[in-house]
């Protein structure tokens, strides 16, 4: 209907132009009808022809009256109009200049036409769109802005001049590169849509953009408390554009994005997920209301994604793996759904998210799925020449540490790194790998590469410098807590870390404590590089103090801690550490209270509960502590392929201490069933060992055969703890403090048990002995050899002298024989008694001691042992290995 009345108009302005050619009014008229075509003509080809004949129309009426304002503002609405549907971009900015020449036109004869300045400010910010150039946009933004400026000084109450000046400020500050001019621009775009909303609140489309500019604020704001201000004042933006109209199908979308950045910066995980809760509801809508599904789809797979890792973070491991797989299940959606020819990037992207959340499940099978998506991927070439291949790279080098396949994980750290030079985020990760493979040296290598590579970069690269110091500072720490003398010569290949002067200190002393201060002492250097930049890096704040409370410096420690918690009271780990510093000091209450605030919080993982099993313990409530324990082990197989075994260690040690409370009789049935219960935790523990904790489960699982009685057992777990140290010595030239005393104390019980317990015939006990059996075995044949030599040499040489002359040997030889043989005066009473000792030795290896009427000789005798698995009162100190609990912190702090 409306074609043909536009049409008959067009007919009715011809036949009155054919009647009068120089009638400009009917040409602008004309021109005016032909517009109203091209808007509504559906073919592209047709839209063209008629927003051409329009601006002939137009031309027509200003040749014949140049000074005919509104056909030159017409003409600049048409061209701009017909600029925004041609495809190349050189037409495009043709047709822009031209509107602006017309606009100008139009401004010229009518300076204060209010319109002409608003519709020349449009067309100068779709120019400052399209143009490539950094400074010509910038330039033609800045015109625009001025445009806008002009219609309003004309007309103060112009709204939608206010509403594109915003429009226009907030783009122009997209395109800024420093921070505080974008903080600026933004805030002007706020005060401009403030403005349009003053005078028109009705008005869905400001609303939704003030909304986006305040989520855009919130992104690049630096502190905590204004980035969540910003993200809500954006929420309530968006909210009131959908009640303006319920339909406004962007509007729920960018609602449901703020909500999961402002998820994203929440402290609290209880109101974290409820944000992002809101944010799924708030993309639900949006589809509802029309919305391409694929681009909600993508966003819901996110929003379930971080939402996955916020539950991790708290402990809430039954939640997270639903989580993950809502995330994969839409991210499949948005695969299938896409054309791959006309959105490649976009199909690209949402394969390498997949991707990146298969490396982040807890379990080995998510992991090789993410390494066999991406291996196919690369074998189809499908990241080749993309530029988010250095991210693929990257992940599935992630994908290879989290199964411990760190040489693999490497070789792809180092693709990324080579296909981007800057990445020093692949540089970090590569360093975390060589960290974890025991190759400090290449670890800290990588992380000081990536932070020089951040220095040279620093307009855009303060997030990787930090990042760069933070994993030093950690692996600095971590150094520290596993030194070895051997450490020396791997800092003399590493100048980068340490001066001259302080590598000829640590050769002078080469003390393994002096060792450990040093890597602390540049652990804490590097954290306070972090805060330098960084002041609100609440994590820096919280591993410098564990660094401090590692060195005993406890107030300095809570000093850091007392400044993590103004800027994030809800960090669970904050009070982790404060926890192990009361503990530590002997404050069980404060340790308690602040273990309990981690918890309350929602903070929960395996260390938190093992924490709190430890200050049962401490407290004499066994009971309790095991319960701990036991959470610590089902927190830790949930997200983990295997079980820490220290969890395991401490649930028996809680057992056995609990044990022993209870127990007055060491013969009860029950008694011996809950060692037999223990022993079952230990062999577990051997059985996920790792680093010496293998020694140490089979050594105490010995003692433990050995309190019950059941010999050959201990034995036999002592004999195994014994050979795995000696391996380990074969194979790292060197002991560890901790592994020298395991293996001591183990060679100790072993031999007490083999000699005064078990007490082996005289030829097993030489035969089998468990400790150097290929010393005892040469002893007893060489005895043994002696003994029959001794024993026989007399009768050959008597037979000898007798038999001598019938020979075949020469007269002068046995003449010489004979005649030393008879000058040779043996004392056969003390050679009878060598020969009968030597027999004795042999014949009662375990002999405590000979007693005589009037002497006595003591042989050998049962050394004291230095068993202990638990002190009777808490210690002040720690209780040196083998003590348990000893044995036990130490392994703590060495993991």
């Amino acid at each position: 209907m409306k074609l043909t009345k536009y049409n008959e108009a067009i007919d009715a302005f011809d036949k009155a132009i054919e009647i009068k050619n120089d009638s400009s009014k009917a040409w602008y008229d004309k021109g005016l009808t032909l517009r109203e075509l091209g808007k509504i003509e559906k073919e592209d080809e047709v839209k063209l022809t008629k927003y051409n004949e329009t601006i002939d129309a137009f031309d027509k009426a200003t040749e014949i009256n140049p000074n005919y304002q509104d056909a030159w503002y017409f003409k600049g609405i048409a061209l701009r109009e017909l600029g925004e549907i041609e495809q190349e971009n050189e037409v495009k900015l043709t047709k822009y200049n031209k509107a602006i020449e017309a606009f100008d036109k139009a401004i010229e004869i009518k300076n204060d036409s209010s319109k002409a300045w608003y519709d020349k400010g449009l067309t100068l910010r779709e120019l400052g769109k399209i143009e490539k150039e950094d400074e010509v946009k910038l330039t033609k933004y800045n015109e625009a802005i001025d445009a806008f400026s002009k219609a309003i000084g004309f007309k103060n109450d112009y709204s939608d001049s206010w509403h594109f000046k915003g429009i226009a400020l907030r783009e122009l500050g997209e395109i800024e590169q420093e921070n505080e001019v974008k903080l600026t621009k933004y805030n002007e775009a706020i005060e401009a849509f403030d403005k349009a909303i003053g005078i028109k609140n009705d008005s869905p489309e400001a609303w939704y953009d003030k909304g986006l500019t305040l989520r855009e604020l919130g992104q690049i704001e630096k502190e905590d408390e204004v980035k969540l201000t910003k993200y809500n004042e954006a929420i309530d933006a968006f909210d009131k554009a959908t009640k303006i109209n319920p339909n406004y199908q962007d509007a729920w979308y960018l609602k449901g994005i703020a909500l999961r950045e402002l998820a994203d910066n929440e402290k609290e995980y209880k109101v974290k997920f409820e944000k992002y809760d809101e944010a799924i509801k708030a993309l639900d809508n949006a589809v509802d209301f029309g919305l391409d599904h694929i681009y909600v789809w993508y966003d819901k797979g996110l929003v379930c994604f971080y939402k996955g890792l916020a539950l991790r973070d708290a402990g809430k491991y039954d939640e997270v793996i639903k989580n993950f797989d809502d995330a994969i299940d839409y991210l499949d959606k948005v695969v299938n759904s896409l054309n791959k020819e006309k959105q490649l990037l976009f199909y690209y992207s949402t394969l390498d998210l997949k991707g990146y959340i298969l490396t982040q499940y807890g379990k080995y099978p998510k992991y090789k799925e993410a390494i066999n998506l991406y291996n196919k991927l690369f074998k189809d070439n499908f990241f080749k020449g993309c530029e988010i291949e250095n991210h693929a790279w990257n992940n599935i080098g992630l994908a290879y540490t989290c199964i411990g396949n760190y040489d693999e994980a490497i070789e792809y750290f180092k693709k990324s790194v080579n296909k981007s030079e800057n990445d020093s985020y692949a540089l970090c990760n590569e360093g975390i790998a060589y960290e974890k493979a025991g190759h400090f040296e290449d670890a800290i290598n990588a992380y000081l590469t990536s932070k020089e590579k951040s220095e040279k970069e620093k307009s855009e690269s303060q997030n990787s410098l930090i990042n760069a110091y933070y994993y030093t500072g950690l692996a600095c720490y971590n150094r520290g807590l596993n030194t070895k003398l051997a450490d020396i010569s791997y800092l003399e290949n590493l100048p980068k870390l340490l001066s001259e002067s302080e590598l000829m200190s640590i050769n002078k002393d080469r003390d393994i404590k002096i060792l450990k201060n040093f890597y602390l002492s540049k652990s804490l250097e590097y954290f306070e590089k972090v805060l330098e930049i960084e002041p609100y890096h609440v994590n820096a704040w919280v591993h410098e103090a564990r660094t401090l409370y590692e060195l005993k410096r406890h107030k300095e420690a809570i000093d850091c801690l007392n400044e993590a918690t103004k800027i994030n009271a809800n960090n669970g780990l904050l009070y982790t550490v404060l926890s192990n510093i009361y503990l530590d000091l002997g404050n069980l209450d404060d340790a308690y209270t602040s273990i309990n605030a981690a918890l309350e919080i929602g903070y929960e993982n395996s260390a938190v509960w093992k924490l709190k099993g430890l200050i049962h313990i401490e407290r004499k409530e066994y009971g309790d502590a095991i319960d701990y324990f036991n959470k610590a082990i089902l927190f830790n197989a949930k997200m983990d392929c295997s079980i820490d075994p220290l969890f395991l260690l401490w649930k028996a040690y809680a057992k056995y201490l609990k044990i022993e409370f209870y127990f007055t009789s060491k013969d009860n049935i029950k008694y011996m069933e809950c060692i037999h219960s223990i022993i079952k935790d230990l062999e577990r523990a051997f059985l996920n060992e790792k680093g010496c904790i293998g020694e140490c489960s089979l050594y105490f699982i010995g003692c433990f055969y050995y309190k019950i009685n059941d010999l050959f057992s201990a034995k036999e777990k002592l004999k195994q703890c014994v050979e795995l140290c000696e391996t380990s010595e074969d194979q790292n030239k060197t002991l560890t403090p901790e592994l020298l005393k395991v293996h001591t104390s183990a060679c100790e019980l072993l031999e007490n048990i083999w000699t005064y317990q078990i007490k082996p015939p005289w030829w097993k006990w030489w035969l089998d002995y468990p400790v150097h059996s290929r010393n005892k075995k040469y002893t007893f044949y060489g005895l043994f050899s002696i003994i029959l030599l001794m024993l026989f040499a007399p009768l050959i040489g008597s037979l000898y002298l007798i038999i001598g002359p019938v020979l075949p040997v020469s007269n002068n030889i046995y003449s010489v024989l004979s005649a030393g043989a008879s000058n040779v005066s043996i004392n056969w009473t003390l050679y009878l008694l060598a020969v009968l000792f030597l027999i004795f030795v042999l014949l009662f290896p375990c002999i405590e001691r000979i007693k005589g009427k009037d002497f006595e000789i003591k042989m050998n005798s049962p050394q004291e042992l230095k068993f202990e698995l638990y002190p009777v009162t808490p210690p002040k100190k720690e209780p040196s290995p083998p003590a348990m609990e000893g044995a036990l912190k130490v392994f703590d702090k060495s993991t």
